[in-house]
């Protein structure tokens, strides 16, 4: 599939409440939680499940960055959170788990919340490559939850 060339921010954040649709919808409806990693728990702790980035990259998006930042002040028990930035557009689909964000889902150019935080790392998504993570992917159990689970909540709409 050909790479997207501009990137619309609202476009973008309508991918991205579809799949946030999708994965409460799936952990609600879904009866066998075994496919389904992450979901269980959602959103708790789930910042780095790579739903997001099968998603988008299928959508065609490319040359996605993973940024890391210190979140030991928030006492959640992990010491770190990840999120997704395209074209200079934060994505954060996971946010909602700390205290003080409501939005489920954030797709800005400009978030307070995210320059707030002490960011660890900024790098490419996939070091070995977007094809090569995809594929990847696809062989484990996230892409068997992916395609066998949440493609049918995210198929429906």
């Amino acid at each position: 599939m050909e790479s997207r060339k501009n990137v619309c921010e609202h476009e973008l954040r309508g991918y991205v409440v579809q799949l946030r649709d999708a994965i409460e919808q799936a952990k609600l409806n879904h009866v066998d939680p075994k496919p389904l990693l992450f979901i269980h728990h959602w959103p708790s702790n789930c910042c780095d499940a790579p739903y997001l980035f099968l998603w988008l990259y299928s959508q065609g998006y490319r040359q996605m960055q993973r940024r890391c930042a210190d979140v030991r002040e928030y006492g959640k028990g992990f010491d770190r959170h990840v999120w997704m930035v395209l074209d200079g557009i934060s994505i954060d689909i996971t946010a909602d788990q700390f205290p003080g964000i409501s939005e489920k889902v954030i797709v800005s150019r400009q978030s307070e919340w995210h320059d707030s935080l002490r960011l660890i790392s900024e790098e490419p998504w996939a070091l070995g490559g977007e094809d090569w993570l995809y594929q990847k992917h696809l062989e484990i159990e996230t892409g068997e939850s992916f395609r066998n689970c949440l493609l049918r909540y995210l198929l429906k709409r």
